[in-house]
């Protein structure tokens, strides 16, 4: 028993681990956002299949009885027959009716098969937009994961720098009791130490908030014990083909496509309004019965009728009509700028990538020349060649390169990633 409980608690000691590309897929499987944008492209589904109907006959059955107060006669004028007050029941008092069959509209002016093309298209855009709800998600879960690998490798360069720091102290304390140095010399050591706990402290908040972003949009809790891998499969090109990115996010990106589908469903939407300034031919069959008028036989019958409706109120089809073609050049300018938004996005990140690349390389300069001025530093200050304020700026120096080192290259990744998005395919490249 003692073993058992000892697994068990060692079980739940240890902390387990999560990769980029399993933040990934599970934001696909759980992210409520993307449910939600795949329950619309299922209720356009749905529409469409309503839509789909209209070429189907409909089915009607209508009963009535009828019961009047007094029994109804027509009365024959005297002098039109030899007998004088003939009168004849015009029908029964208590009579019923009932009529069952099927209505097909032949021609409803080109309005159904209009509406299906429309509902078509909306299920094609619902589909379309789950996808930019995918890529959207994915992005928002690749830079919350690199903003928790950011805070997770500051803290760990401020408890490095902390470190340093606690030594250092040490060090002074040991000097002024020697009166090799002055209080004032252990004082700044004292506010550089308060200063570090500070970043520390920031840092550690948003390793929390970032941690709590991608809980969000994994559906999942992500605490401080989960270690999230480093990103060790991802390729980022020394060059990118900016005009062939450009040319592919203009072909790519889903958002494009649905914008074009509005287009489109304006056209058809016009149609439509045309067709109500079109006469509508339907025909319909059935069964017939009544027994109000007791002189006719026989009370039931099968009937079969063709006829034609025309109905519209004013001119509101024509004011549709004009609707349905402002609503598609507002598509159209729409498309535009999109399309001009996108390369805009495009070419912005493009300067910061380039930025950022150069920034890596001169932060990796500044921390091995910093970190070679930081080993010099201490070994003159144990030697007592420097001051104590030589050697705090040199102290500062190293680990402000260090941590800026970490930053740019996380912020290179992220800006590749943001890249990807706005081509429209945020996957990891093996």
């Amino acid at each position: 028993m003692k073993k058992v409980l000892i697994s068990i608690l060692v079980a739940f000691s240890i902390s387990y681990s999560l990769t980029l590309e399993e933040a990934q897929e599970k934001a696909l499987n759980k992210n409520l956002q993307i449910k939600q944008k795949y329950l619309d492209y299922q209720i356009a589904q749905q529409r469409l299949n309503q839509n789909k109907q209209l070429w189907y006959p409909k089915v009607f059955f209508n009963a009535e009885y009828t019961s009047f107060k007094d029994t109804i006669y027509t009365n024959i004028p005297l002098g039109l027959v030899p007998f004088q007050n003939l009168k004849f029941k015009q029908f029964d008092k208590d009579f019923l009716q009932v009529k069952a069959g099927l209505a097909y509209p032949v021609f409803t002016g080109f309005i159904r098969p209009n509406k299906i093309k429309i509902s078509k298209l909306e299920v094609q855009n619902k589909k379309l937009l789950t996808g930019e709800q995918k890529q959207e998600v994915l992005e928002k879960v690749s830079l919350a994961y690199i903003d928790a690998l950011i805070a997770d490798e500051l803290i760990k360069v401020y408890k490095e720098e902390e470190k340093a720091l606690q030594n250092l102290k040490f060090r002074a304390e040991k000097f002024l009791k020697q009166g090799l140095i002055t209080k004032v010399d252990l004082l700044q050591v004292k506010v550089q130490l308060q200063k570090v706990r500070y970043k520390e402290e920031k840092a550690k908040e948003n390793a929390k908030n970032a941690r709590l972003m991608l809980s969000y949009l994994i559906g999942e809790p992500i605490n401080d014990d989960v270690k999230l891998e480093p990103i060790k499969n991802f390729f980022i090109p020394q060059k990118l083909p900016v005009k062939k990115l450009e040319e592919e996010a203009l072909n790519k990106r889903e958002i494009l496509k649905v914008i074009k589908n509005k287009a489109k469903q304006s056209d058809y939407a016009y149609r439509i309004a045309k067709g109500q300034f079109l006469p509508k031919v339907y025909v319909q069959g059935g069964y017939s019965y009544t027994d109000e008028n007791p002189y006719i036989t026989p009370k039931d019958n099968l009937f079969i009728a063709v006829g034609s409706t025309l109905q519209f109120q004013g001119v509101k089809p024509y004011y549709q009509m004009l609707e349905a073609k402002l609503l598609k050049s507002k598509s159209l300018l729409k498309l535009q700028d999109v399309k001009r938004g996108l390369k805009l996005k495009l070419y912005s990140l493009y300067n910061q990538f380039l930025s950022l690349k150069t920034q890596l390389t001169l932060a990796k300069t500044e921390l091995k020349e910093a970190f070679t001025y930081y080993q010099m530093a201490k070994k003159q200050y144990n030697s007592q060649l420097i001051s104590m304020t030589d050697l705090l700026i040199a102290h500062s120096k190293y680990f402000a390169a260090k941590s800026k080192e970490k930053i740019v290259k996380y912020q290179l990744l992220k800006t590749f990633f943001k890249i990807k998005r706005v081509v429209g395919g945020l996957k990891l490249e093996k």
